[in-house]
């Protein structure tokens, strides 16, 4: 077990911090050669949490250190949130969040499953966490396009690759610090795209603020790829949310009867 747990009130505050043990297995394996790390969340701690009925959320930190963040041969390749953890959150009617932090605590960014929407679904499954933040310049590309209409010299974008892929078990608020990326400013508009086969694709709310704590947050329902830009993609790299619904509709006729659908 590489991780321990401490908890608070009504919500449970736990951090999860990886032991000493197990940063010097990783650098006995770190010597030019690429390591993948995997990092199963132990859930007993955070399930007791939830138990309690004066707790009504779990927020879970992992604290990734500079031994893992700042090595090139060594890739966090998955930290899961388990299947339990979830069933347990709707079964207890508890939201819960995951946050990957620094060291030092700093959230990097950040899950959250509320009760209402872990309620409503029958899909519940493991979740891998781990997010690939990269930035997108004028002069790179996203589906053959340039992306010189969504970033410029001054503001790059900011592509969000998550690890896990396919319909989520519920619908999730994700969370992403841009207090480090350069020229951009809390309350500065910016638009949030799923990155579609042929298209930018529309979330149920692209245009978001940076908050007042420097963060950005939007709503997914789909492991994907994403990205964060400073400007408004124009209509013909962009598919909506209308462009995407198909409506069927039908109507019973009557022998010989005639009619308009």
């Amino acid at each position: 077990k590489c991780m321990e747990g401490k908890s608070g009130k009504t919500t449970a505050n736990l951090e999860l911090l990886i032991t000493d043990k197990f940063l010097e297995s990783i650098r006995k394996e770190d010597q030019g050669k690429p390591v993948s790390v995997t990092l199963n969340i132990a859930d007993k701690d955070i399930t007791e949490q939830m138990a309690h009925q004066d707790v009504k959320s779990v927020v879970v930190a992992i604290k990734v250190p500079n031994t893992i963040k700042n090595s090139s041969n060594v890739t966090l390749k998955a930290v899961n949130l388990s299947k339990d953890v979830l069933k347990t959150a709707k079964e207890e009617k508890k939201s819960v969040t995951f946050r990957i932090a620094d060291e030092k605590g700093k959230t990097n960014y950040s899950w959250k499953f509320k009760a209402k929407d872990l309620s409503n679904t029958t899909n519940i499954k493991s979740v891998n966490t781990v997010i690939d933040l990269s930035t997108i310049g004028a002069n790179d590309s996203i589906l053959g396009e340039s992306t010189k209409t969504v970033v410029n010299d001054k503001q790059n974008g900011i592509l969000l690759d998550f690890s896990q892929k396919g319909q989520l078990p519920a619908k999730a608020t994700f969370k992403v610090n841009m207090n480090d990326r350069e020229r951009y400013v809390k309350g500065q508009k910016v638009y949030v795209y799923h990155v579609g086969k042929n298209q930018l694709e529309t979330i149920p709310k692209t245009e978001v603020k940076i908050d007042k704590d420097g963060y950005v947050s939007f709503q997914i329902k789909r492991g994907d790829k994403y990205v964060i830009v400073p400007q408004k993609a124009s209509s013909e790299l962009v598919s909506t949310l209308v462009d995407r619904t198909k409506v069927t509709t039908s109507k019973t006729m009557k022998k010989g009867q005639s009619g308009t659908i």
